[in-house]
């Protein structure tokens, strides 16, 4: 509870100061466009999930980082929908990987994604493979 009221102290404070330097028409055009261009990230969600996911196939990121670039990414799109200054400067923030990646260290725990791989490599060393072969005239 009392992080929303901080967030909301925060919210209207820093609103204002930018309605007042900017004027009502330059403040509403604003909470316009920034709505459009959350609308158009989400919209396009799709794209960039899949480009995270070929990284991911390739191992260029590993599981976490492919959970935090896609959940910060719809967490700014989200919050550039909703009227206010400071949503809209996390909002951009949070669309950029090299601060969400970071961010996400804090929230999630290290190692807490497992994969079918991972767990056929844990168990690998215990699997012994053998082939069948019947010669001719032999059942």
């Amino acid at each position: 509870m009392i992080y929303f009221l901080i967030y909301l102290f925060l919210e209207v404070f820093i609103s204002l100061q930018f309605a007042e330097y900017l004027g009502a028409g330059f403040t509403f055009l604003e909470i316009i466009v920034s709505a459009i261009i959350g609308l158009f990230i989400l919209a396009n969600f799709r794209n960039g999930a899949v480009e995270n996911l070929m990284r991911l196939k390739r191992g260029e990121i590993s599981n976490e980082q492919f959970a935090a670039l896609n959940l910060f990414k719809i967490v700014g799109a989200i919050l550039l929908l909703i009227p206010g200054f400071l949503t809209d400067i996390v909002g951009i923030l949070f669309q950029f990987s090299s601060l969400g990646v970071p961010l996400s260290a804090l929230f999630m725990k290290k190692g807490t994604y497992t994969t079918k791989r991972d767990q056929k490599s844990k168990y690998e060393d215990d699997i012994i493979d053998v082939e069948v072969i019947e010669k001719k005239g032999e059942h």
